[in-house]
C-alpha cells in the first residue's frame, strides 16, 4: 500500500488494546492485542464556532451525516528489535459516524511476546483491497473505491 505510515489521523483513532494471555518465562509467544477503531467527538457531534483549535473561526457550524474513511495494514514492531513484527495487511471502509462509542474491533493479532511495541496504520485507498464495512453502503463503497479514494465525507456547513 502505498500511502505513508501513519500514526495519527486528525479526525479518526485506532486503539490498541492489549491483553496479555500466558506468556512464558523465556517472552515466548503469547500475548494478544486487539485493535478497535473510534470516532474523534468532531465527527459525531460535529464542529462549532469559536476561537478554540477545534472550533470553525468564521462563524459556521459543521455536521458530518457520513465520515466514510479507510484504514488498515496494521503493522507492530517490538522496539528492542525491529526483526520481532506482527501484521495484518486487512483494510475496512467505515462510516465513523456509526461507530459505537466503545470502539469497533476490526483487528485482533495473535502470539505477541511481552515488551514495548510501536504501532502503525495506514490510510490506504479503497481501491487497495479495502473490505466494505457494513456501515458502509455497497454504492458508497463503489463510488470510493472506483475513484480511488480514502475518505468519502458528506455533511452539512
Amino acid at each position: 500500500m502505498s500511502n505513508e505510515r501513519q500514526t495519527s489521523i486528525g479526525k479518526l483513532r485506532l486503539l490498541a488494546l492489549l491483553a496479555l494471555a500466558a506468556c512464558g518465562e523465556d517472552g515466548s509467544a503469547g500475548g494478544r492485542l486487539l485493535v478497535m477503531l473510534e470516532a474523534e467527538e468532531t465527527i459525531l457531534d460535529g464542529v462549532e464556532p469559536g476561537d478554540g483549535p477545534e472550533d470553525l473561526r468564521d462563524g459556521w457550524s459543521l455536521h458530518f451525516e457520513q465520515f466514510i474513511a479507510t484504514v488498515g495494514d496494521i503493522d507492530l514492531h517490538l522496539a528492542t528489535s525491529e526483526d520481532v513484527t506482527a501484521h495484518d495487511e486487512s483494510a475496512f471502509a467505515v462510516d465513523l459516524t456509526t461507530v459505537p462509542a466503545a470502539g469497533l474491533p476490526l483487528w485482533q493479532l495473535n502470539g505477541l511476546r511481552s515488551g514495548r511495541w510501536e504501532f502503525h496504520y495506514s490510510t490506504p485507498s479503497a481501491a487497495d483491497g479495502a473490505t466494505r464495512h457494513d456501515s458502509v453502503s455497497e454504492a458508497d463503497f463503489d463510488e470510493l473505491r472506483a475513484a480511488g479514494g480514502t475518505y468519502l465525507l458528506s455533511g452539512a456547513l
